[in-house]
């Protein structure tokens, strides 16, 4: 009995000793820059990212949010925004990894002119392409998001990963 608890406590002691780093190269956290073709022929906008690598799969789950400029013309006080939350499945290339994405959407459009704002969710599928440099990747994709808000929309996202 005394043999069981003392490799007990000593499995928990090695337990509270292994360090937190392995983590560090599964979360992944980064910026981008967003193209999107709503209101009058597009709007540019940023945004953040902050997701989880899998580790033995080449699949990565990441939650996104976006704040788009768009040209309100004579309204003035339009806005734009949403979020996602994505998997992607990448082929285990090297350096280039291609990959499929698809996941929910939520997008909110306030068009400024006192009219009621639309928030409206939905589904967006994609492909991408991430270049790993050391510790950074850099990535681009482009997503069809359905979500009849007033129409659906093609998104690119051009950003680093940390």
């Amino acid at each position: 009995m005394r043999s069981r608890a003392r490799a007990a406590v000593l499995l928990l002691a090695l337990a509270c000793l292994v360090p937190a780093a392995p983590l560090a190269g599964q979360v992944v956290w980064g910026v981008h820059a967003t193209r999107a073709n709503e209101f009058g022929g597009g709007s540019w906008g940023g945004g953040v990212q902050l997701g989880l690598d899998v580790p033995v799969l080449p699949v990565s789950v990441l939650a996104a949010a976006d704040y788009l400029f768009p040209d309100c013309g004579d309204a003035g006080d339009c806005s734009f925004w949403g979020g996602s939350l994505d998997a992607n499945l990448a082929l285990p290339f090297p350096v280039v990894h291609p990959y499929a994405t698809g996941g929910l959407v939520y997008r909110h459009f306030d068009t400024g002119d006192d009219a009621e704002a639309i928030g409206k969710s939905g589904l967006a599928l994609g492909l991408g392409v991430q270049v790993s440099l050391l510790a950074l990747k850099a990535y681009v994709e482009g997503r069809y998001e359905f979500v009849n808000a007033p129409d659906d929309q093609v998104v690119w996202r051009i950003g680093l990963h940390f």
